[in-house]
């Protein structure tokens, strides 16, 4: 039945409006007594309180709150634990690679660097000997060019360790730089880093100049007086002049 005050739906047979509390409109010419037994029936006749899960009497049916099923819930959690669990041991899997990576290449210089043939050695002495003779060379050509210009150099003054990193070079003397430059990259790529020594030496009573080359494996070269064997460049202190005893 439909209350006529407010338009509600209502269960057939109630007095009053359950939403609005108007009189049903039915009820307004039937007798009171019998307005008073549809409201309270007789012992007996009354209808139970409604048990757990039903709606109550004069009230519409509520829907159930959409909650998500539970096994929906858990398996959503799941799945982002699992992603967790794998995005961790893929940082770790890469971390470990790029370690052993890098400690295979780190072996393997260190292997290169101490596992050289004597042959590799005394080669390796020759080449740097000829390279400082050729950084001699080309700084000869700067002093002669001074002298001519009336400012001749001072040998001591000269001492200076300049580095070379196969390609370039750096020092206090850029005229020197220039020269070593010259001397040693002409787009050979076996010497490397190395350091040249500029050193004033005596040579017949009279001061000049050394040029001694020293490469990562600490091997040593000399121009003049070139070392001549894997024992002396051993015994030589970089920067002093090694000649005939």
């Amino acid at each position: 039945m439909i209350c006529p005050n407010c338009g509600k739906q209502l269960p057939d047979g109630v007095p009053f409006c359950s939403y609005c509390g108007k009189p049903v409109a039915q009820f307004s010419d039937q007798p009171v007594n019998q307005n008073i037994q549809q409201l309270y029936p007789p012992q007996g006749q009354y209808q139970p309180y409604p048990s757990q899960g039903q709606q109550p009497y004069g009230y519409p049916p509520q829907q159930p709150y959409p909650y998500p099923p539970q096994g929906q819930a858990a398996a959503k959690k799941s799945n982002t634990k699992l992603i967790i669990i794998i995005a961790i041991i893929a940082v770790l899997v890469i971390g470990g690679v790029i370690t052993a990576v890098l400690l295979i290449n780190k072996n393997k210089e260190e292997k290169a660097s101490s596992s050289m043939s004597e042959y590799d050695k005394k080669s390796r002495l020759k080449t740097l000997n000829g390279d400082a003779k050729t950084v001699f060379n080309s700084v000869a050509v700067y002093v002669t060019d001074m002298e001519v210009m009336g400012t001749p150099l001072d040998y001591n003054d000269m001492s200076a360790t300049y580095t070379f990193d196969g390609r370039h070079a750096s020092g206090a003397d850029p005229e020197i730089v220039k020269c070593i430059e010259e001397a040693l990259y002409d787009g050979r790529e076996d010497i490397g880093d190395c350091e040249i020594r500029v050193g004033a030496a005596e040579f017949n009573g009279r001061l000049s100049y050394f040029i001694q080359v020293r490469d990562k494996n600490g091997i040593i070269g000399q121009y003049p007086e070139a070392i001549k064997s894997i024992e002396d460049s051993d015994r030589v202190n970089f920067g002093t002049f090694y000649g005939d005893d």
